[in-house]
């Protein structure tokens, strides 16, 4: 946080962002490390179990909360539909 000049994060606390996310290590391809960063990273994290933004879930039980799941999967078809078309025609 100091490096990028950042007061209001950095640590868990009143008045801070409260950005966390937290994963599941109990799945095969974690097993083996002893420290639980480096299996995350090298056994490939790529979900996760609860996610805390500003001081509000929105991800709970691997689950995105607060959203409507079908809505933003169309949305994100309909805007790559109209970036396809922008950079063939």
């Amino acid at each position: 946080a100091a490096c990028i000049g950042r007061s209001d994060i950095g640590e868990l606390s009143v008045g801070k962002q409260a950005d966390i996310a937290m994963f599941s290590l109990k799945e095969p391809r974690f097993s083996g490390f002893s420290d639980a960063l480096a299996s995350l990273i090298l056994s490939g994290a790529h979900k996760a179990d609860f996610v805390l933004v500003a001081g509000n879930w929105v991800v709970e039980n691997g689950e995105l909360t607060g959203m409507d799941l079908e809505k933003l999967l169309a949305d994100h078809q309909q805007a790559s539909e109209e970036l396809i078309r922008r950079f063939t025609s």
